[in-house]
């Protein structure tokens, strides 16, 4: 099933036509949090990616696929203190550097 987004500007406004592909291939419960431009959101692909706010490009976004978190991310991300936490399916909070 293709993934689809209806995509505001910071006034409110309806983007008509995003100009990127979607760069998030799972969809989760996960909202996102942004912290210097970068939006983090995690997905039930076991991914937590990291997408430049402003241009849609993907910047990384690190796939765990085994053991427990096999499951993926079902909880919004938090940011503090140069760090990225993450609740997973498995139960687990997960810390990620992202300076």
């Amino acid at each position: 099933m293709p993934i689809r987004a209806v995509i505001f500007d910071l006034y409110g406004t309806l983007v008509p036509e995003f100009p990127h592909e979607p760069v998030v291939s799972s969809i989760g419960t996960s909202s996102p949090a942004i912290a210097n431009g970068v939006l983090y959101v995690g997905s039930y692909d076991t991914r937590l990616y990291a997408i430049r706010a402003r241009s849609g490009k993907l910047l990384w976004a690190p796939g765990w696929g085994s053991g427990n978190m096999e499951r993926g991310f079902n909880s919004s991300p938090a940011i503090a203190d140069g760090r990225v936490y993450i609740g997973c399916r498995d139960g687990s909070l997960y810390a990620f550097g992202i300076g």
